[in-house]
């Protein structure tokens, strides 16, 4: 039998987890959900298709708002899922949980750089844009709160 792998990519909220042990379970959940549900409904696979996770290709990106002070270890969570699938890549799209509402009201550096970046976010001329607006929101938030960015590599 040719062509045996399976590709499937998922994005995983993890709002409110707070430790890798977590993320590793709504991942791992999500991956057993695969092995289990037959795909009978869907259009694109056969009425009996199953997901053999033994030759499943799986990207993951994570989504959601997670505490400030947790960073999510991409490699430690591929590391504890190697068994679950063929191959396992993992992206982390997760923001920092900023009460901007709040910070917008402050007096100070933090409440003037929110305030002016939402001034740009609300008159971006694209989508495009507004999106880069948003992603330095959060680069600046981290470096004024922490004095450094981590930008992850693409």
């Amino acid at each position: 039998k040719l062509n045996q792998k399976q590709y499937v990519s998922m994005d995983i909220t993890v709002d409110g987890c707070s430790n890798d042990g977590q993320v590793l379970s709504r991942i791992t959940d999500a991956i057993e959900n695969l092995s289990t549900t037959s795909k009978a409904d869907s259009k694109e696979y056969p009425q009996d298709f199953h997901f053999d996770t033994g030759n499943l290709l799986v990207d993951v990106t994570l989504k959601g708002c997670l505490d400030r002070d947790f960073k999510i270890d991409a490699s430690k969570l591929i590391d504890n899922l190697k068994h679950k699938a063929f191959h396992l890549k993992v992206r982390d799209d997760t923001r920092p949980d900023y009460n901007f509402g709040e910070i917008m009201k402050e007096p100070g550096l933090r409440g003037l750089y929110v305030r002016k970046m939402y001034e740009r976010i609300n008159t971006a001329q694209d989508e495009k844009q507004k999106l880069m607006y948003i992603k330095a929101l959060y680069y600046g938030m981290d470096a004024l709160e922490g004095g450094k960015v981590e930008i992850p590599c693409i």
